[in-house]
């Protein structure tokens, strides 16, 4: 039997129609710039964190804090609550996904090939109203959240939780995402063979010891020959 593939959801296999980022500056107050900053510094405290007791905390009080620090880094008063209750909607609404055009058929591809398929994304919310919107619910196996369960990645729980959910080695279990360090040094930790998308070229100096291609088709190449395909 073959293997199985896991795959990030946000910015792998689907992106927003708008940009988060202008959203959250309209609902702070502060510009676009501004805002970009702030959340970098709030990504370096996060994996200042990450394996330390207490991270990540309860679902509920998780995204109160990381606003909390946005205001902080901005240098403002204000309520953390306001631009939360503008972009919970904002995430958890099926419409304003959609999938990149390789996506649908590169699952078809696992699919048919055989494969176990998995979602793993870092979020709070059921993910299946969107993969169904999407029209690749029954392309996936399990969809899971790993906020809403206490675990988050690059915790190797998040992978390894979602390698016994497929009942997948994690030897044998591929993980794809546009993260280096969330779905490549993450996974690769845990076990995993992590293959990352870089689609606009971030990571093209980047030396690490995981293939990094452009797009889904790329993945499935190397899955299939199991040999990285050449450099583009």
């Amino acid at each position: 039997m073959a293997g199985a593939v896991l795959f990030d959801f946000h910015d792998t296999l689907a992106h927003l129609q708008a940009s988060t980022t202008a959203i959250t500056a309209r609902a702070i107050g502060v510009s676009e710039a501004e805002t970009r900053s702030a959340w970098l510094r709030v990504e370096a405290r996060i994996r200042e964190l990450q394996h330390g007791p207490g991270w990540p905390p309860p679902s509920e009080q998780r995204w109160q804090i990381i606003y909390s620090w946005m205001f902080e880094f901005l240098g403002i008063d204000g309520d953390p609550q306001r631009p939360l209750d503008l972009l919970d909607g904002f995430f958890q609404n099926p419409d304003n996904y959609g999938l990149f055009e390789d996506a649908a058929v590169t699952l078809h591809r696992f699919r048919g090939a055989g494969y176990r398929i998995g979602i793993v994304s870092n979020s709070d919310f059921d993910l299946w109203p969107m993969l169904n919107r999407l029209g690749i619910a029954d392309l996936v196996d399990i969809a899971l959240p790993t906020i809403a369960l206490g675990i988050e990645k690059p915790h190797p729980e998040a992978y390894l939780a979602a390698c016994r959910a497929l009942q997948a080695d994690p030897l044998e279990t591929w993980f794809v995402g546009d993260n280096i360090e969330l779905d490549g040094f993450g996974p690769l930790e845990a076990g995993l063979m992590p293959i990352i998308i870089d689609r606009e070229q971030l990571h093209a100096n980047v030396e690490v010891e995981f293939p990094v291609v452009r797009d889904l088709g790329g993945v499935w190449s190397i899955v299939a020959n199991n040999t990285p395909p050449p450099p583009p």
